[in-house]
């Protein structure tokens, strides 16, 4: 199933169109914000979205700006990038597998984000090589998997991650690339006809072509992003979910079971649940 209604530059259009300040959320959204030091980035098509569900709704809370973010409690890596990063875009925590950061650009900032500080601060860490991944990868042939992460994979074009991929295929030893993205949920459109070529493509290049779409709340879901989902699902890659348990949004069992039996129906299976730092 393909979105037939989707032109392959609407979403870039829809990207570059986005809100990047305190100032001009607050007047789209019609209230005052407090002015927090990670920035701002909305597409406004996803804004409408936000302004719609209201200020305590899922949405809202998740990337509208607010106090609680001058709380300084809990880890500034919580995650522990910084202690196993290599540079050049690599992060090697476990044996055989290995995170590339192809680009530190998101669709949308979201307010609890566990990598605020590297992003915010552009970090040199995640400036991205290839020819250095590509390196690192056959120096280490125990490395079986590459996961593409961020910022978003899916912000580069279709045709930088052919290339990305093409390249990656050629090295005997990885079998198996997963995307982690939010951007589906953010700017379905992104999942244009080129890009499901893509996985079209390159699903037979690995034994497993995993994508691993970021979703937190039944409300991120409308008829366009499940059409996107859908979309993806039908090119019977390995599409699973990921969702970061987050209090007051998604902390109760009544939503998280909604979410997820959702997700299965519309062809991705329920995987992560990332219990954050604080």
């Amino acid at each position: 199933m393909q979105i037939n209604s989707i032109s392959s530059n609407n979403w870039k259009d829809e990207y570059r169109d986005a809100l990047k300040s305190t100032k001009e959320l607050a007047s789209y959204l019609e209230t005052p914000l407090p002015i927090q030091p990670f920035s701002i980035f909305i597409p406004k098509s996803f804004a409408k979205r936000i302004k719609q569900s209201g200020v305590n709704s899922a949405l809202w809370k998740q990337f509208v700006p607010n106090d609680a973010e001058n709380n300084l409690a809990g880890l500034h890596d919580p995650i522990g990038d910084k202690v196993h990063a290599k540079d050049n875009g690599i992060i090697h925590r476990y044996k055989n597998r290995v995170l590339f950061s192809p680009t530190t650009i998101c669709p949308i900032h979201c307010r609890y984000c566990f990598r605020k500080n590297e992003l915010n601060l552009q970090d040199d860490f995640l400036k991205a090589s290839l020819p250095s991944l590509i390196d690192y990868i056959q120096e280490k042939p125990q490395i079986e998997e590459v996961i593409l992460t961020g910022g978003d994979p899916l912000i580069l074009s279709n045709e930088k991650l052919d290339h990305l991929l093409l390249t990656i295929s050629k090295i005997p030893t990885v079998k198996y690339i997963r995307f982690h993205t939010r951007t589906p949920i953010i700017i379905p459109s992104r999942v244009d006809s080129g890009f499901i070529n893509l996985l079209e493509k390159y699903k037979n290049h690995f034994e497993t072509l995993t994508f691993a779409i970021h979703i937190n709340h039944i409300d991120e879901l409308d008829k366009e992003v499940e059409l996107a989902i859908q979309s993806i699902a039908s090119t019977n890659i390995n599409l699973v979910s990921q969702t970061v348990l987050l209090n007051g949004i998604n902390s109760t069992l009544t939503e998280l079971v909604q979410l997820f039996k959702r997700l299965n129906k519309i062809g991705a299976r329920p995987y992560y649940l990332h219990h954050p730092d604080q």
